[in-house]
């Protein structure tokens, strides 16, 4: 009798510790492509304005800073990934740059200018 109950116990203890399988979460849903590009143009619109008005390299790399961090949250159509990827890699050379890495902002400053080049819908 006591082996009995020290196994079934046991049995309980350990399926209460062991979490039971959840449904899988549903991945997120990207936007279409024409919203995308909505958002993206209208980041890097307010992004020319921020940074052409700024005085200071200090407030032009809170301009770009606040650019990629708004870029990064946006979820991204398929078709999108590499207009995304050069933008969002040529804001962040850009910062370095206004960090004061040697190159790196003309580098950045290039690179966007390319990736517009790249995307119309940009202009």
């Amino acid at each position: 009798m006591v082996v009995v109950l020290t196994l079934t116990l046991g049995l309980a203890v350990s399926f209460s510790l062991y979490p039971r399988p959840s449904a899988p979460a549903e991945a997120p849903v990207a936007p279409s492509s024409e919203a995308y590009r909505a958002s993206v143009k209208g980041i890097l619109d307010g992004f020319d304005g921020a940074y052409a008005s700024s005085s200071s390299d200090l407030a032009k790399l809170a301009a770009v800073e606040q650019a990629l961090s708004r870029l990064l949250a946006l979820t991204v159509p398929g078709e999108e990934r590499g207009i995304h990827l050069a933008a969002a890699t040529a804001l962040n050379q850009m910062a370095q740059g206004l960090r004061g890495a040697s190159g790196a902002l003309e580098r950045g400053t290039k690179a966007l200018e390319a990736a517009r080049a790249g995307a119309p819908w940009l202009e």
